[in-house]
């Protein structure tokens, strides 16, 4: 019931972090159209939807903690990341309780 999870490679944000039934796929669900129209945030993923990440995993009974770190594109939608981790990365953490309800805050940050 109580575990620590790891993870670090090339990932897709989008299968660890805010996956709710209401609203993780905008063709046939409710809500998350940011994937046809502008998000309030900067996804970090390359032009194929993928980044170099980090993330650290803590689930025990009914709730979990997710951090992730991961690169940005040098450019939005771009192929190559952003090595430099002190001017361009984003920083995900999410709060998840009883399977349903789930807070996420994304800082991206790039100077």
């Amino acid at each position: 019931m109580r575990r620590l999870e790891f993870r670090v490679g090339k990932l897709g944000l989008g299968g660890f972090l805010d996956t709710n039934s209401g609203g993780s796929d905008s063709h046939l669900q409710f809500l998350n159209w940011t994937v046809d129209d502008d998000g309030a945030y900067d996804y970090a993923a390359n032009t194929r939807g993928y980044t170099d990440g980090a993330l650290i995993e803590y689930d025990d009974h009914r709730w979990s903690v997710r951090f992730l770190e991961a690169m940005m594109p040098k450019v939005a939608n771009g192929l190559n990341l952003d090595a430099d981790l002190a001017r361009s990365r984003s920083e995900n953490l999410e709060l998840a309780y009883g399977g349903g309800f789930c807070i996420t805050a994304r800082a991206p940050s790039a100077c």
